[in-house]
């Protein structure tokens, strides 16, 4: 649950190529392979295996999210920059609701569920399964499948039935003390669905070195790497569809002033991406009465403009069903 951070993703996967390139060396032979894939490139390229293994053991390879401003330029580097992100219009959903939901629990959201009723005074009746409180109390918030629930240990009985005033029925024969009892909800969790959408995201990755020779080194390291962790970083987390591409080599303006030019080959990659995120946490409707008291809010009021038809409806006042059934009387 969450947005996709491809820029660390990326810049991992390179750190972890060169890791690994580094205490590998029969590693390196296979991203520079092709050298002594036949005949004549052996002849002419056969020692550029040994000339990169120094080149790696006397550089620093510096990645960046961005590309290096001011004076303080270091080289080798390698830039990382997201393209222009944008929603897939023919995946886009009203609301961008899906029809997934979870379970969120109090504790872990710092979103406290209060009692439907606090701790008073009581007793319980073995006998007839009745827990009465001393005192007068609002019982009408309380409904069947509710906890009676003993502050002090946690102890709670479920509620299963409301008959009189100031009682409250459970399980006959229960051992139950006489002490202050309060009720808490049936459900005592949060419940959000979550939001998602789709998106194209496409990354520009920037290989910059001194010279043409040590640039063709750190683009095939950087591809191989990104080659050899793209189904662990990428892919099995959902960036979808991915595809790779490279540009030709260049003399970077940004770079490059009248006593240095810096080379650049510039790595494209894009895919497909979800991102999801919580929706508004709610809780169950246990007691349309809820939402009135202290601690809740929403609640259920059925709403009717029925006695109104003859009206234009947009401009009538509405009632509740409750305020007509008292009108009726």
């Amino acid at each position: 649950m969450s947005l996709f951070l491809g820029d660390i993703r990326i810049k991992t996967m390179i750190e972890l190529g060169l890791e690994d390139i580094r205490k590998n060396e029969w590693l390196l032979t296979d991203v520079l392979g092709d050298t002594l894939s036949n005949h004549y490139l052996r002849e002419r390229y056969g020692s550029q295996i040994e000339s990169c293994k120094q080149w790696l053991t006397n550089n620093r390879i510096n990645i960046f999210l961005s590309e290096q401003q001011g004076d303080k330029q270091e080289f080798p580097s390698i830039d990382i920059e997201l393209g222009p992100s944008e929603e897939k219009a023919d995946m886009k959903h009203m609301g961008d609701l899906s029809v997934e939901s979870v379970t969120l629990y109090p504790n872990n959201i710092n979103k406290p569920i209060p009692y439907v009723l606090k701790p008073n005074l009581g007793s319980y009746d073995p006998t007839s399964g009745s827990f009465t409180f001393s005192e007068t109390v609002i019982i009408s918030n309380v409904s069947p499948g509710m906890v009676l629930v003993n502050p002090t240990n946690g102890i709670g009985y479920v509620i299963q039935s409301i008959t009189q005033a100031n009682a409250v029925n459970l399980l006959t024969g229960l051992n139950i003390q006489t002490g202050a009892y309060g009720i808490i909800p049936e459900y005592q969790f949060y419940e959000t669905k979550i939001g998602h959408t789709f998106m194209q995201e496409p990354y520009r990755i920037t290989c910059n070195a001194n010279d043409q020779q040590t640039l063709l080194w750190l683009h095939s390291i950087t591809v191989y790497s990104l080659l050899r962790y793209r189904q662990v970083l990428l892919e099995k987390d959902g960036y979808a569809e991915s595809l790779i591409s490279s540009g030709k080599m260049y003399p970077n303006p940004d770079y490059s002033d009248a006593g240095q030019v810096i080379w650049s080959r510039d790595i494209n990659i894009t895919g497909q991406v979800e991102n999801r995120w919580y929706m508004q946490p709610h809780r169950i409707i246990e007691n349309i009465a809820l939402g009135q008291g202290e601690g809740f809010t929403g609640g259920v009021r059925i709403l009717t403009n029925l006695t109104d038809t003859g009206e234009d409806l947009s401009q009538v006042n509405w009632s509740t069903l409750a305020d007509i059934a008292y009108q009726d009387e």
